[in-house]
This record gives C-alpha cells, structure tokens and sequence, in this order.
C-alpha cells in the first residue's frame, strides 16, 4: 500500500488549520459576548425584581395607612460611595449593593406604622441597632453596615449606610 507524498498537501493542511484555529477563537470570542450580555441581563432583571417587590410594599403599606399622614409609610435605603481614597477599597459589585440594601431594609422594617413624631426615640435605637452590624456570606463576603444618615421625608424615612467588607482578625 502506497502512501501519497505529504509535500503535495502541505498549503491544504496550513488552510485547514488556520480556518479551525479561526473557528476556535470566534467561538471564544462569541462565548465570552455571550455570557457578558447575560450578566448584563441579570443585572437588570434583580435590579426590576427588586423594584417590582418595593412598589408592591410601598403600594401595601399606603393602602393600610392611607387615611393618616403622620404614619411612616416606607422606608427607602441608599449605599453611600466609598468617600476614602480611591485605592483603600474596592466598591461594592451590584449585585452585593442590591443584597446589602433589601437586608439592611428587612432590619429597618420596624420603623414602618409608626408615627413620625416617634422618630426621635426610634433614631438611638435605630443607631444602636445599626452601628457596626455585620452582615455575613453576601457573595461570599461579611460586610460592616453603619447609618450615615437618617431623613424623615413625605411620610417616608430615608437611610443612607456605608458599607465596608469585614476582613476577621486572626489571633
């Protein structure tokens, strides 16, 4: 049995290689587009589900309070930027501000139905309850919360944390 000469196919074979290379790396290339728009998509679908559950809270608690204006109806967090140098910390991926937020809410949710001339006594708990609190396994990390600022607005209370990852101290 004869075995054809290989130097006959030599640019045939250098072609075929070249073109599945090419192939290997548009579909690296696609795969990598691919799951940065699905990152972006879920993103954005957490962000509207997170809306979504707000409204339908705010809308509940306005119908059970809607007939007295001196109640607090809602409570609405914000995360403060880092306001330190810009290298001490790396801020906050969404995702962990979006978590950070929905449960320093949770903890906040006790304020709602009480009436706003009760602030007052309920800011030193609420800075008592808050200050320093560790919220642990947010994606994969323990994060500090502390209240920067607390606004009565519109039968709403505004609160404006900081957060910081926990870093534990070994002994």
């Amino acid at each position: 049995m004869r075995v054809p000469p290989f130097e006959q196919n030599v640019r045939l074979l250098q072609s075929a290689g070249i073109f599945l290379s090419g192939i290997i790396v548009g579909g690296a290339l696609f795969m990598g587009m691919y799951h940065h728009n699905f990152n972006e998509l879920y993103l954005d679908n957490m962000s509207l589900r997170k809306q979504a559950a707000d409204l339908q809270e705010e809308n509940d608690n306005l119908k059970l309070h809607k007939n007295n204006q001196t109640v607090i109806n809602h409570v609405q967090i914000h995360l403060e930027k880092s306001s330190g140098p810009p290298n001490s910390q790396k801020a906050p991926d969404p995702l962990t501000v979006k978590e950070l937020e929905r449960k320093t809410k949770q903890d906040m949710m006790f304020l709602v139905g009480h009436s706003v001339e009760d602030i007052p006594d309920f800011v030193q708990k609420t800075r008592g309850l808050m200050n320093r609190r560790i919220y642990p396994q947010i994606n994969r990390k323990d994060y500090v919360v502390s209240i920067k600022t607390i606004l009565v607005i519109n039968g709403g209370i505004e609160i404006w944390i900081a957060a910081e990852e926990f870093i534990r101290k070994e002994n």
